[in-house]
Order: C-alpha cells, then sequence, then structure tokens
C-alpha cells in the first residue's frame, strides 16, 4: 500500500457490507437488562406519544416526569443505552413542537437532563431527535430470519398511528441497508487507486453502480403508502429544528441554543461516496449546511468520511482517472456518477412534492434551503463526469 492511503476497516467505524451504517445488532425495543419501575416508565411513554399527543396530556405529562438517574441510564448496556435515547429524542421533540399549542421555549429537566447524558455518552454532539434516531436506530424486523426490507420491517417509535410515518422512516431504513455494498467498495475503490489496480477498480465502480441502483429502486417506493398531505402537516411537525430551546438543568445549553431538525441530510451514505468519488462541491452558505449536517451524524461515522476525504485527497481519483486511465474504468466512473446524479434529482422531485408544494416555508427539517440545495447538489455532481 502506497504511503499516504489508510486502510479502511469497516468495523472500527460501526460499518458492515451487509448493512452499511445500520446497527451492526438490531436495535433494541425492550429493556431487559434491568427490572426498574423507572425504566418501564419510560418505555411506556415511548410506546404511547401518539395517544398523548392525540389528547393533548404529553406536556403535562412530560412537565411532571422526574429524571432517570444517571447511574441507572450508566447501568444500560449500548443498545439499550441507544433505546433511552431514542425515546428521549421523540418524547423532546413531541413536546416542543406539539400542534395546536402554543409554543414553548424550554424542555422540562425530565427530559433535558437524562437526554443530554445519553447523547454525550453515545457520541452524539447535541441531544436532538436526529437521524440516527429517527432512521437508523429504530426499526425491527418482523421475520429475524430475513431481509432489512421495508415489508419485513416495522418502526419502534412513532409521532403518529398513520401507515405513512413508518413508511417514510422504513423506506431509508431499506436504502441504508441496500448501500451496504456502496459503502464497503469505498474500501476496494481507494485501495485499486493505490495499487494502480484497474480491473479491482471496475469492481468497486460495477458494486457502486449497482448499489445505487438498488437504492434508487427503493426510494421511488416513497409514494406507494407515504401521502405527501399527511407528511406535510402530521408528522413532518415534529421533526422540526429546535429555535432558541432552554434544557432545563443542562446549564451548557440554558440560554437556548438551535439545532438543526432530522433531516435525510444526516445520512452518511451520500457524503461517503461523494468523499469517495472526488465530488467537491462549490463552498457556498449552502455547501457550509451540509457540512453542518455531520455534526448530527453518529461519531464513528463522521470518522469514516473523514478517513475517506483524507485517502482521496491523497490519491485522487479522477486525476489518476485523467492521467492513467483507460476508456472502460472512466466509463463505468461516469456511470456510478450518473446514478448518484439519478438518486438527486429523485430527492429533489420528492422534496417538491412532499414540502415545497405543501408548506409556505422554504426551509427544510434540517434547516436549509433545500430545493436550492438539492439543485446545486445534483449539478455538481453531474459536473464532476470525466469526457471520455
Amino acid at each position: 500500500m502506497e504511503k499516504g492511503i489508510s486502510t479502511l476497516q469497516l468495523e472500527r467505524f460501526d460499518i458492515s457490507h451487509e448493512r452499511g451504517f445500520l446497527p451492526k445488532e438490531d436495535p433494541a425495543y425492550r429493556f431487559e437488562s434491568l427490572e426498574l419501575a423507572e425504566l418501564r416508565y419510560l418505555e411506556f411513554l415511548g410506546n404511547n406519544i401518539p395517544e398523548m399527543l392525540s389528547n393533548h396530556t404529553l406536556r403535562k405529562t412530560l412537565r411532571n416526569l422526574e429524571p432517570l438517574p444517571i447511574e441507572v441510564l450508566e447501568r444500560l448496556p449500548y443498545r439499550e443505552k441507544v433505546m433511552a435515547a431514542r425515546i428521549y429524542a421523540f418524547l423532546t421533540s413531541a413536546y416542543v413542537h406539539q400542534l395546536e399549542e402554543e409554543k414553548v421555549n424550554s424542555i422540562p429537566r425530565g427530559l433535558a437532563i437524562p437526554f443530554n447524558y445519553l447523547s454525550k455518552a453515545l457520541g452524539r454532539k447535541y441531544p436532538i431527535l436526529s437521524y440516527d434516531l429517527y432512521a437508523l436506530n429504530n426499526w425491527k424486523r418482523k421475520d429475524k430470519s430475513s431481509r432489512i426490507e421495508v415489508e419485513n420491517l416495522e418502526t419502534i417509535q412513532n409521532f403518529v398511528r398513520l401507515e405513512d410515518e413508518p413508511w417514510f422512516i422504513l423506506i431509508h431504513v431499506e436504502i441504508e441497508a441496500e448501500a451496504g455494498p456502496a459503502i464497503a467498495s469505498i474500501v476496494t475503490l481507494q485501495d485499486a487507486v493505490a495499487k494502480k489496480d484497474f480491473e479491482l477498480l471496475k469492481y468497486a465502480l460495477d458494486n457502486m453502480h449497482d448499489s445505487l441502483a438498488e437504492m434508487i429502486e427503493t426510494l421511488r417506493r416513497m409514494p406507494e403508502h407515504n401521502n405527501p398531505n399527511l407528511y406535510a402537516f402530521t408528522f413532518r411537525p415534529y421533526i422540526q429544528m429546535f429555535q432558541n430551546v432552554k434544557y432545563e438543568g443542562v446549564n451548557e445549553y440554558s440560554y437556548g441554543p438551535t439545532f438543526r431538525g432530522e433531516t435525510g441530510a444526516q445520512s452518511s451514505v451520500i457524503p461517503s461516496l461523494d468523499a469517495a468519488l472526488g465530488i467537491k462541491h462549490q463552498k457556498t452558505d449552502l455547501t457550509d449546511y451540509v457540512t453542518d449536517m455531520r455534526n448530527y451524524m453518529p461519531k464513528k461515522h463522521r470518522e469514516f468520511i473523514e478517513v475517506v476525504e483524507a485517502n482521496e485527497k491523497s490519491k485522487p481519483i479522477r486525476e489518476f482517472l485523467m492521467k492513467e486511465g483507460g476508456v472502460g474504468a472512466i466509463r463505468r466512473y461516469n456511470d456510478v456518477l450518473d446514478k448518484l446524479v439519478e438518486f438527486r434529482q429523485k430527492h429533489l422531485e420528492f422534496a417538491v412534492l412532499y414540502i415545497f408544494s405543501k408548506v409556505k416555508d422554504t426551509l427544510g427539517t434540517g434547516g436549509t434551503p433545500f430545493m436550492k440545495w438539492l439543485a446545486q447538489l445534483r449539478d455538481e455532481t453531474l459536473a464532476h463526469k470525466i469526457n471520455v
């Protein structure tokens, strides 16, 4: 291996060929390690969020909630820490964004203190519902011997009792699983560039292409069971950003910080592929948003992208292909970019269908001017194709 290229070990970054950025073990949906009434009540609250939102008892219930003792949370195994964080994340967003009630500017200590502790314990930067807890760790298989695909999945947490929200989440989960081979192929691709091995390079690019093709087909299924009106007005409001919201009992957030809401832009898949393929986006306010989205990704996934970027900077794939690549290798590279453009185009079309045509605000749940942003990313990806 040439100096300057780090061989990537997927396991080190909590990534697998079979599941990509999804957890290697299915997410926990019951507290099994500790038989404590407080944990059972937390589990009960998580399971009844839609009902409490519907009958407007959620805020009153959570204002009276006492913080779980930190020593109880410390004793939880990792998967159950994630489960507890997921419940607190949903409860917190439900509390802040309760529909048909007045705006609030603070989160009660019974939520704020344990959620902040768990976020830090898990390496999360901010105590808010992000993609990692809304999608990556919010599913279970109906048949544990079968694949991670939408028909075999159900969500653990929801804001509403409609099939549309689980479908929205689980389409993302299946896409993440289908991205596994593409993410694993980043390792092969960077090794191939370092070794100047064109057969290995073509193999990696073919795998990326096929993986992206599967991801696109799954993404196309979003409208099957996700009504745009229901998405826009029943559960999308609950994944919005927090603006100047105080965390009671948490000194570092007593000033009322602003955190970005849950968004697919917090997935590590496309940023990883961008980095591996040498796709550079012009620095604007929009790309600053893209960079900031990494702060909402799991720590090890952020680190993976950084290593991929460092490797690509050391041995740029486009420079290598333009200097030494044959027509076959360049065409395969361009084919992968075409698939990435297709994925981004479909994402843009759904942004119009589900958001832009329905709501007045021009910002996505992550606080980005999403229409301009998605179009820019699509166009700049296309511009990276190499002339044969």
